[in-house]
């Protein structure tokens, strides 16, 4: 546990790896084709072995996953509109270990905005990143 935190003169500092989301689905779905996923937006990342992409009653993808520097984004919001056409989740990267000095890249520096749709027999998705830090990185 002592190397998960970081003290800053008085302040201390607890280092986020993960969030504690539930595991919760979504679907999209249009005409033939739908699309079963975790609220990150991950296909098959932890358990649910009937996530995927299908179309016609066949799978065609049984995993799709996105990481930050091999580390899951923590999940901020995720939504599915009311027709299930169309996802969005939004997601912050975790505090992430650089080297073995100690260079920390503090949590909630990256904003990952997620936006997945089916259409026609085809999946869709647009990941927009936007990066709020002012320097690369803290030190524990």
């Amino acid at each position: 546990m002592e190397d998960d935190v970081i003290q800053v003169q008085d302040q201390f500092y607890i280092l986020a790896t993960a969030s504690r989301a539930g595991e919760r689905s979504a679907v999209l779905q249009h005409g033939d084709t739908f699309a079963l996923f975790d609220l990150y937006g991950d296909i098959g990342s932890l358990g649910g072995g009937e996530q995927g992409l299908y179309h016609e009653g066949t799978r065609y993808l049984s995993r799709f996953r996105l990481r930050l520097n091999d580390r899951r984004p923590l999940l901020l919001s995720a939504r599915v509109k009311d027709d299930n056409e169309l996802f969005g989740a939004d997601l912050t990267n975790p505090d992430t270990p650089l080297d073995e000095h100690g260079a920390v890249l503090p949590r909630d520096i990256v904003h990952l905005f997620r936006a997945r749709f089916v259409w026609d027999g085809t999946s869709h998705e647009r990941i927009r990143l936007w990066n709020y830090g002012r320097s690369i990185c803290a030190w524990r």
